[in-house]
């Protein structure tokens, strides 16, 4: 196309990008300063009620293919606890991958139930601020307490670096 030429309204001409020194187009630097400190699995146990119910219908098929699945979609999630986010990876023919800066983090709450507690697990639960995900569990994992205070000072050492403070909006009426 020679640069006299017209051209006709709505054509688009999009140059070709150019490479770099490496012959890469897009450069890109992971960042340094983000360190895995958990890779965390649930435990099997945090079933045991289907596993009962398999156990007792045991001779039926499908109990035995809802076990198996259940087996192996716990054995494919995943929490990586890092020094600045949540990541939590679950799905077992779709994977799905959940991010979770600790800055937004609200609300840490622990539970320990009987059939869990028998065995050293527990489930993290935080209410966070984002509206995408208002709530996420650690479910059925190992040194919960311990993990719950790393998460707990991670937050608020990234909130005083990044200064940010949360501002919850209520609307408070008083009450006759």
């Amino acid at each position: 196309m020679t640069t006299n030429a017209v051209t006709p309204a709505g054509t688009i001409y999009i140059s070709k990008p150019k490479p770099d020194d490496e012959g890469q187009f897009i450069k890109f630097t992971p960042k340094q300063t983000e360190k895995i400190l958990f890779v965390l699995h649930p435990s099997l146990l945090r079933y045991t009620g289907i596993y009962i119910f398999c156990i007792l219908t045991f001779w039926m098929v499908i109990p035995l293919l809802l076990l198996l699945f259940m087996y192996y979609y716990n054995n494919t999630t995943k929490y990586i606890i890092t020094n600045e986010r949540i990541r939590i990876i679950k799905g077992l023919l779709v994977r799905k991958f959940i991010d979770l800066e600790f800055y937004k983090i609200k609300e840490i709450s622990l539970i320990v139930p009987f059939h869990l507690k028998m065995f050293g697990l527990g489930t993290i639960d935080m209410i966070t601020s984002d509206p995408l995900m208002p709530a996420i569990s650690l479910e059925a994992i190992h040194k919960t307490v311990q993990i719950e205070e790393l998460i707990r000072f991670l937050v608020a050492q990234i909130r005083k670096e990044k200064q940010i403070q949360e501002v919850d909006q209520y609307k408070y009426e008083k009450t006759p």
